[in-house]
C-alpha cells in the first residue's frame, strides 16, 4: 500500500478505480483504493486523483467525491465533482 500523491493514480480514469474500504481514525476519514492492476492506494481529501486534474474534496462512509477540473468542447476549464461508491460486498 503506498499513500496516493500526484503520481500512479494520476494515470487512471475515474472510472477505472474502485473503492474498497473507508476507514476513520480521529475525525479523519481515509479511503482504500485499488487501480485496474490491483495495486492499492491510501487516499485522504486533497489528494490527487485520476488523469482530468482530480483532487478528492470529501470522504463518507462509501464513497469519495472527487472535483475533476477539464476542458469541454468550448476550450474553458470546467469542473465537476464525481462520487466515486464502494461496491457492496457479495453475500454480504
Amino acid at each position: 500500500m503506498q499513500i496516493a500523491e500526484a503520481g500512479p493514480l494520476g494515470q487512471f480514469d475515474l472510472s477505472q478505480l474502485e473503492v474498497v474500504a473507508v476507514v476513520w481514525r480521529t475525525g479523519n476519514a481515509r479511503a482504500l483504493v485499488e487501480d485496474p492492476s490491483g495495486e492499492s492506494y491510501i487516499v485522504g481529501e486533497g489528494a490527487a486523483i485520476g488523469k482530468n486534474r482530480g483532487q478528492v474534496i470529501s470522504i463518507g462512509d462509501n464513497t469519495v467525491v472527487v472535483k475533476e477540473t477539464y476542458v469541454d468542447y468550448l476550450g474553458q476549464e470546467t469542473t465537476k465533482d464525481v462520487e466515486m461508491r464502494m461496491r457492496r460486498s457479495e453475500g454480504g
